[in-house]
């Protein structure tokens, strides 16, 4: 131990240690204080580091986005008017179809018309066939009836005298002459009232 006397410096030993002491403690301090700066600097320096760092970060992700989302539409808009051209390729497709159908129910309607004209025509071919066949066969009839009636006249008229014929044939022309000028006179009449 070291026993400084005091009678070289004049100053007591316990205030030379207080003011040991107290120098340290200002200079610890002191220490403390400027180290506090520095890390406050350095702190300062590396939040302002990270601000930056997060800053451009952000913005380099802005630029991101704003590409991904220029990227996104790009391929929307390709995607879209590739679905467009598609629907337009289908419908020109369809529409194609759609008219050859139609075309196909026409011609397939006219057919069909043409095909009733002509059963019509048949149909009233037939119908004059059978209504003529008709008629021939009540012809043939009266041809028959009329055969049989002058048959039995002649043998009639064979069996009688000469003016007795004679006047048989001017009472069959008298008959005849008056249903001929009363159909003249009836088709007269009907052709008159036509042309009124």
């Amino acid at each position: 131990m070291i026993i400084l006397s005091d009678a070289s410096s004049g100053i007591s030993p316990i205030w030379l240690i207080v003011g040991i002491v107290l120098a340290l403690a200002a200079g610890l301090a002191v220490g403390l204080f400027v180290r506090k700066i520095y890390q406050e600097k350095s702190f300062k320096a590396t939040d302002e580091e990270c601000k930056k760092r997060k800053e451009e970060a952000e913005k380099e992700a802005e630029q991101i986005k704003k590409d991904k989302i220029i990227e996104a539409k790009q391929e929307t808009y390709k995607l879209m008017s590739e679905c467009n051209n598609d629907i337009k390729e289908r419908k020109a497709v369809m529409k194609s179809q759609e008219d050859k159908l139609m075309a196909r129910e026409n011609s397939l309607d006219n057919r069909s018309l043409n095909l009733d004209k002509r059963e019509e025509n048949l149909d009233r071919k037939e119908q004059s066939l059978d209504d003529r066949k008709s008629a021939l066969e009540e012809k043939h009839l009266k041809l028959d009836a009329t055969i049989k009636e002058q048959e039995t006249k002649l043998f009639e008229i064979a069996q009688l005298s000469l003016e007795e014929a004679k006047e048989i044939v001017m009472k069959k022309t008298e008959e005849e002459m008056r249903d001929e000028v009363a159909s003249y006179i009836r088709d007269e009449e009907e052709h008159a009232k036509e042309t009124a």
